[in-house]
């Protein structure tokens, strides 16, 4: 279980998460919602222990996340950050390999290379192992980027826009996938913009407006046309489609 325990953050003045408190549970996909500013990627600071809140804390079971060991902690939390920055120019394959950087010492290297080749297939990206990460589409990059954070088999995964600058067929794959990573106890919280995806992929959601809480549970009861005025200042129409599944499209 991860939890959010009266969090607060202040930065010039300004209140970027105030008193948020949610539990994510493991095993689920939660999906974090709210416009530009609402507080989510400063929420994914917190919950992965590279920010210190003013107020409360990020519990992961049980244990407080900004006070954990570094490297227990990376083991135990893949982080996928909204703008990764690669400044290394190396392959493929190696980029991906540091994701096992947290075992090093503690794992084999037929563990290690085992558990690169699993994430480098689950993202479709083994086919370009050796080329060099600049030579990379924005796509492409993007899987590989989750790839690394694959290959350390996180117990949670935290991923701030993972679908960004994806075609829908790739998507559609990376969502595959982190729902069969959920299907097997790992917990996952994801920061998406797109509604409509995040009804179809989430067990649970938190809506964030102006660095609170706005309303936290099931798509159908947070995904309502009433929270969609309030929190975007937007008129969405709500499809159910053949499937069962919703589908926000904004209005005009």
């Amino acid at each position: 279980m991860f939890e959010a325990s009266g969090l607060t953050v202040r930065a010039g003045g300004a209140i970027l998460l105030n008193d948020v408190s949610v539990q994510l549970p493991a095993g689920q996909i939660s999906v974090i919602l709210g416009p530009n500013g609402a507080g989510k990627s400063t929420l994914f600071g917190c919950l992965s222990g590279l920010l210190t809140p003013d107020e409360g804390a990020a519990l992961w079971d049980g244990q407080n996340v900004a006070a954990m060991d570094a490297k227990s902690r990376a083991q135990r939390i893949g982080l996928l950050p909204q703008s990764a920055a690669i400044y290394w120019d190396i392959n493929v394959r190696e980029l991906v390999a540091l994701g096992r950087y947290p075992f090093s010492g503690v794992s084999s290297k037929q563990e290690d290379d085992a558990c690169i080749d699993a994430a480098m297939a689950a993202t479709d990206c083994a086919q370009f192992s050796g080329r060099r990460v600049r030579s990379l589409s924005g796509g492409e990059r993007a899987r590989v980027l989750l790839a690394r954070v694959l290959a350390g088999r996180p117990q949670w995964l935290l991923a701030d826009e993972p679908l960004a600058g994806l075609d829908p067929r790739y998507q559609m794959q990376i969502l595959r996938q982190i729902r069969s990573l959920a299907a097997t106890g790992t917990g996952v919280a994801l920061v998406l913009h797109d509604l409509t995806q995040a009804a179809r992929v989430a067990d649970h959601i938190v809506l964030l407006h102006q660095g609170r809480v706005f309303a936290n549970g099931l798509a159908r009861d947070v995904l309502t046309a009433a929270n969609m005025k309030a929190v975007y200042d937007i008129a969405c129409a709500i499809y159910d489609d053949e499937a069962g599944q919703i589908a926000i499209i904004p209005r005009g």
